[in-house]
């Protein structure tokens, strides 16, 4: 008696602010009606048609935890619960990337920064710096009846990474919110922002582009202003 006494405790908790609407009430009759039920104990009847009300009610959404109304489990939050508290994850740039954006031609791998220049021509710029804790990864290019039209170096230090791309153009860009810096006599246009990144401290991502004998030569990526500047100054 005491498990039905318990029983009915709860059902009276349950049913407390459940609110009867006419609509609910019929459909809850209809089912009862539907069933037919032994009567083994004479409290059990109405604690069955308990039972069959909150499943009723739960079927028609009107409980908040009911399945309708759980929100699942998107990409975005699963992205957000990937990263660090407070921490944004920065995608590392990808030479893959800037090499799809290229006019329709080959994709190819060089050895070496020379190779790289025979395809390229003699306005291929090499560099005679690498900012320090960076390495050179790859050299990649587009080339179009064996010659390159533009070809990417990326270097890497951990996470963090940029490009040099130089490129063979018929027109040149305008960087307004640039400021203008100079590269062996020639202006180029300078841009950088701080940045959050995985690691306790933040980084640095800067955007520096200049112009020579037709070709576009950029610097892209997590480097410094600093850095950049020096890079480009040492390319020949």
């Amino acid at each position: 008696m005491d498990d039905i006494k318990d029983f009915r405790s709860i059902s009276d908790r349950i049913m407390k602010d459940i609110v009867m609407t006419p609509e609910l009430k019929e459909k809850t009759l209809k089912r009862c009606k539907r069933k037919s039920y032994k009567t083994v104990i004479g409290v059990l009847a109405p604690a069955a048609c308990v039972v069959l009300l909150i499943a009723t009610m739960a079927a028609m959404g009107r409980f908040p935890w009911s399945s309708s109304t759980v929100p699942e489990r998107s990409s975005e939050v699963s992205f957000v619960m990937e990263a660090a508290p407070g921490e944004e994850k920065q995608p590392q740039v990808n030479a893959g990337d800037v090499l799809k954006s290229a006019q329709a031609g080959e994709q190819v791998r060089y050895e070496s920064a020379e190779e790289a220049r025979k395809a390229f021509g003699d306005n291929l710029l090499i560099s005679g710096y690498t900012p320090e804790g960076f390495v050179l990864n790859s050299i990649a290019g587009v080339e179009t009846d064996q010659k390159a039209d533009r070809v990417v170096f990326k270097y890497s230090s951990g996470n963090a990474s940029f490009l040099v791309t130089e490129e063979k153009i018929k027109t040149r860009n305008d960087y307004p919110g640039f400021k203008t810096v100079d590269i062996n006599g020639i202006p180029g246009y300078i841009k950088a922002e701080k940045i959050k990144t995985e690691g306790p401290t933040e980084q640095q991502r800067t955007e520096l582009h200049w112009f020579r004998n037709e070709c576009h030569y950029s610097i892209t990526g997590q480097i410094s202003e600093e850095a950049a500047v020096n890079l480009a100054k040492s390319m020949r």
